[in-house]
């Protein structure tokens, strides 16, 4: 089923860890190996967050198994974007990478899994600024 997990959209995922088909920790050890093995053709992520990922995957499914079920994405990985300062996603060449956006706060809040933080196109920064990529 592991490679079927990555073709599943967010609430397909939630409910198979919900009904426990799949844990959270096996969801996001499978989604980051992907990362990684294919980060360096797709160039998608500054940054990942194995440890602090798996320690979030762990503890979501203790709570699921607890009874202490936070919503349709409790569980399910998924990686932020990089937009601004500060909340430290974790370490990117021995740096914290800060992110800011509402999905951080949303993402503790709901029990998802913040597995890496996304690049942010030189497109969308603005002024071309290499501090925005």
């Amino acid at each position: 089923m592991a490679d079927e997990l990555l073709n599943q959209s967010a609430t397909a995922l939630g409910e198979l860890i919900r009904t426990r088909q799949v844990s959270p920790v096996e969801v996001t050890e499978r989604l980051l190996e992907y990362a990684h093995a294919e980060n360096d053709v797709i160039n998608a992520y500054v940054s990942f967050r194995d440890d602090a990922a798996m320690a979030e995957a762990k503890r979501a499914e203790q709570e699921i198994s607890a009874g202490e079920y936070r919503g349709p994405l409790h569980g399910v990985p998924m990686a932020l974007k990089h937009d601004g300062p500060k909340i430290p996603p974790g370490p990117c060449s021995g740096i914290t990478i800060p992110i800011r956006n509402a999905s951080a706060p949303a993402a503790e809040l709901s029990g998802t899994v913040a597995t890496s933080v996304t690049a942010l196109p030189v497109t969308s920064a603005g002024n071309g600024d290499p501090a925005h990529r």
